[in-house]
């Protein structure tokens, strides 16, 4: 059985692939700079919590095993 549906004019079509297109690219971009700086975050955070990094401006606010 078919659905019946309405399709749009070319035109209108093309007029929403245009302003869609551009939103559909910075969504992805977004999204691809999300799963790097969770990796980076992943990578970095294991290091800073032991210590192995001190972070400038921090010795009065934490130490070196110690909680924060």
């Amino acid at each position: 059985e078919s659905i019946r549906h309405v399709e749009p004019p070319g035109e209108v079509i093309d007029a929403f692939d245009a302003l869609a297109g551009g939103i559909d690219d910075l969504v992805e971009a977004a999204s691809a700079e999300s799963e790097c700086l969770a990796a980076l975050r992943d990578a970095l955070l294991p290091e800073l919590l032991s210590g192995k990094f001190p972070l400038p401006g921090c010795a009065n606010t934490c130490h070196r095993g110690g909680s924060i």
